[in-house]
């Protein structure tokens, strides 16, 4: 009905439901617990209790998360979470974005300042190399900015020094 296969270290699992293979990690190495989540998946399999992992949309797990925040935080401290929250997933949930003043909806504030976002569709989507490239175009993005601001400003000088032999 279910069978096991190692792909890459890590064994997964394949079965049809429905005519429709279908195959996902069982995030492990070791043989023996495969083999034991094997035949637990079998078992839901032949009583019809099996569910399948699946994906959670960030945008439902964004917005859960910002009930969770208003129900338990000061209105202060939520504010403030909220606002990393959007200049982190702006423009993933409308809820988040505040319009730039005085243009009536026109641009959402992150866009309007350039502001680096992480897009993904589903929280399992956030890997450490998609953080890794959102921290990466933000600190360019500092950086950009930094400089921006200090051209023509004759009381900012920014000197980069040669490291002391």
């Amino acid at each position: 009905m279910a069978s096991i296969h190692k792909r890459s270290g890590v064994w997964h699992v394949y079965y049809r439901q429905n005519g429709k293979r279908i195959r996902y990690s069982l995030e492990t190495r070791n043989e023996s617990v495969a083999k034991d989540k094997l035949k637990k998946i079998e078992y839901e399999l032949m009583t019809g209790r099996h569910i399948r992992p699946q994906k959670t949309l960030l945008i439902d797990f964004l917005k859960d998360f910002l009930v969770h925040l208003e129900n338990s935080i000061s209105y202060r401290h939520y504010r403030n979470r909220r606002s990393h929250l959007r200049a982190t997933f702006g423009d993933i949930l409308p809820e988040l974005v505040d319009h730039a003043p005085g243009t009536r909806g026109a641009k959402p504030l992150s866009m309007a300042l350039n502001k680096t976002t992480i897009s993904c569709q589903y929280l399992e989507d956030i890997s450490p190399a998609v953080l890794s490239r959102y921290l990466g175009g933000a600190i360019a993005q500092l950086g950009t900015n930094l400089i921006q601001s200090c051209k023509g400003n004759t009381a900012c000088h920014v000197r980069i020094r040669d490291p002391r032999p």
